[in-house]
């Protein structure tokens, strides 16, 4: 039977095989004074029931230092998160301790934790484009395989004008200005049969360089469109554009449902619907114009503000030219070179044009105008497709220009804009 102390009591009491104290620690049976297997343990004075609470916090920690109030757990958290566990009430209790980087196991962050420098892909491609005017003979990326795709970002800094063989580009333009003026005194038929030879080659190159990148366009279709539109304009007039691209179009789709290519329809139908549209469509209004009865005049005047607005852009930009125009598309053209363009086109359209039947000084004006605004937009229409195929030039057949296309990118965008401009001026 147990012996139960008393109310007032501090003393041990006894039950069968173990004696207790008043703090509650156990005795053994064997042992008087101690655990079972431990050290004895030690009575603890606690207040008599009857007395009012003293309001202490148990110890959570029981093997705290008494002096210092610290135990092996904290020793433990400290290890891991450089302090002690602790109650967090307020919004400014939290502190950047607690998310050191002892907290993870990552040996080196990634993602959105890293702070590796991004890489400039602007930068890169004027590295690429460098090693291959160093190297022309580059080797092209095979068909099929993925394109790199490149991201926005801060374009490459402004390296200066780009080194042109001067000479050299000078006596291919001046080749390529005879030949011109020779059809021109000729007549209209020459000059058609000049422009569908130049459209072809242009279409050639531009198909050329699509499937060097990549695209397996239908480049017989896109070519033989192409070249067709713009005698078929001269002959046929207007009449022949809805034609040629209704056949175009449609020859394109059987092309991919025959399958005399095997390659993704979508893209591939796009990009040769591109082709046709940018060179053909484009140049086949050199074939309009023309039907004009002064079709030579309109041509003339288109080319000398063309020709105007080149050289000026060119030598003024390479020399004062210090502000980029679009720098991520074309990093050596320059504000100070657009406007010089712009301002001799005008000048020779009024001066130069406004004297070549059927132009008169008002229409001149106009048409300077016209072409100082269309030519830097074919330049730089054409110098984004250059910069997506990761290229310098379409070709090399003009020495000193590259490709035809690359010299003529700004007058197929001037064709239309001045065609239209002669309709509604009534030349």
């Amino acid at each position: 039977m147990a012996r139960f102390p008393r109310a007032s009591g501090t003393g041990p009491f006894e039950t069968e095989g173990a004696t207790w104290s008043a703090g509650g620690a156990r005795a053994s049976a064997d042992e008087p004074g101690g655990d079972a297997g431990g050290e004895p343990s030690q009575p603890v004075d606690l207040p008599h029931w009857t007395e009012p609470p003293t309001g202490e916090s148990p110890r959570v920690l029981p093997d705290s230092d008494p002096g210092t109030g610290q135990s092996d757990e904290d020793d433990a958290w400290r290890h891991v998160s450089g302090t002690t566990p602790r109650f967090r009430e307020q919004p400014g209790d939290w502190d950047e301790v607690d998310f050191a980087e002892e907290l993870t196991d990552q040996t080196a962050a990634v993602g959105a934790l890293g702070d590796d420098t991004p890489v400039d892909d602007d930068a890169v491609f004027a590295e690429e484009v460098a090693e291959r005017r160093a190297a022309p003979t580059g080797r092209p990326r095979r068909a099929g395989a993925p394109r790199r795709r490149r991201r926005s970002g801060t374009p490459p800094a402004r390296s200066g004008p780009e080194e042109r063989d001067l000479p050299t580009a000078v006596a291919t333009a001046g080749v390529i200005a005879v030949l011109a003026i020779i059809c021109l005194l000729i007549g209209r038929g020459a000059v058609a049969w000049f422009a569908t030879l130049v459209v072809a080659v242009a279409s050639v190159e531009l198909f050329g360089a699509l499937r060097s990148h990549g695209y397996s366009p239908a480049v017989l279709i896109g070519i033989l469109g192409s070249a067709a539109m713009p005698i078929l304009a001269y002959e046929r007039g207007d009449a022949a554009y809805p034609l040629v691209i209704v056949l175009v179009v449609g020859f394109t789709f059987l092309w991919y449902l025959a399958e005399v290519v095997t390659a993704e329809p979508t893209v591939n139908i796009s990009v040769t619907l591109l082709g046709f549209g940018y060179v053909g469509a484009l140049g086949g209004f050199a074939g309009l114009i023309l039907t004009h009865p002064d079709g030579i005049g309109l041509i003339w005047g288109l080319a000398l503000c063309a020709i105007a607005y080149d050289v000026a852009a060119y030598f003024i930009g390479s020399a004062v030219g210090k502000t980029p125009l679009l720098e991520h598309i074309s990093p050596n053209k320059t504000i100070e070179g657009l406007v010089a363009g712009m301002a001799a086109s005008i000048l020779v359209g009024l001066i130069v044009v406004g004297r070549i039947s059927p132009w008169d000084t008002g229409s001149g004006l106009w048409v300077g105008l016209a072409v100082a605004i269309a030519a830097p937009i074919g330049d730089l229409c054409e110098s984004l497709l250059k910069r997506d195929l990761g290229i310098k030039d379409f070709g090399s057949l003009l020495p000193g220009h590259g490709g035809v296309i690359d010299r003529f990118d700004g007058i197929l965008f001037c064709l239309p804009v001045v065609y239209y401009l002669a309709l509604g001026l009534n030349l």
